[in-house]
């Protein structure tokens, strides 16, 4: 459903589109977790953070979604959304299995 939408809006600035719906999902994480977890055991997580964990959080929220949103947009640019269905393909060209 998310790649018809997305191939519906046409062209978009991608970065702008992926920070924005990125924005939302943290609030009420962070609402559920402050509940759940309390404030104590938060702030005891985050201060034995090791700098390599910093790292991969960066890795993994800037640049590694980046690269995946950008080359997902340009596979969605170029073939309909029906195509680009991922377990399908491995299946039908990979395996030789039906789906």
């Amino acid at each position: 459903m998310g790649n018809v939408i997305t191939k519906r809006m046409g062209k978009v600035d991608l970065l702008s589109l992926v920070v924005w719906a990125s924005l939302v999902p943290p609030l009420p994480f962070l609402a559920l977790s402050l509940m759940v977890e309390g404030p104590a055991r938060i702030s005891a997580s985050l201060s034995g953070i090791s700098l390599t964990s910093v790292l991969a959080i960066v890795y993994l929220a800037f640049i590694a979604t980046m690269l995946g949103y950008t080359l997902w947009r340009k596979l969605l640019a170029r073939y309909p959304a029906s195509q680009l269905r991922f377990k399908q393909s491995l299946q039908h060209h990979h395996l030789g299995c039906e789906y």
